[in-house]
């Protein structure tokens, strides 16, 4: 699905779509929605937050990414960032969840 704005993606998501299970249904808790990696980020910035982000991972690890989630940078790093946001209590990962 393709959103022309934040506000209709985050609404979207709400919904708890099939396609954005994700993290949240990987850790058992669709009663939280995940972290949306910017796809405008720099590609390699993005890598490099996901490999810092994998080796804080506790409950899961990286290679246990789900299949669905492998096609491209940008979905590894969204069920990546979406996991380690709930494994430390993140509150609303689709408004504050950043990676520098």
């Amino acid at each position: 699905a393709v959103f022309a704005d934040f506000p209709k993606l985050v609404q979207e998501l709400r919904k708890k779509p099939r396609w954005a299970s994700g993290a949240a249904k990987a850790m058992g808790r669709w009663d939280e929605a995940t972290c949306i990696a910017d796809r405008d980020s720099h590609a390699p910035a993005v890598g490099s937050a996901v490999g810092d982000a994998c080796r804080h991972l506790e409950s899961i690890q990286c290679h246990e990414v789900p299949e669905e989630c492998r096609s491209n940078l940008w979905d590894v790093a969204d069920w990546v960032f979406g996991v380690y946001y709930v494994e430390r209590g993140g509150k609303s990962p689709l408004e504050h969840c950043y990676f520098n």
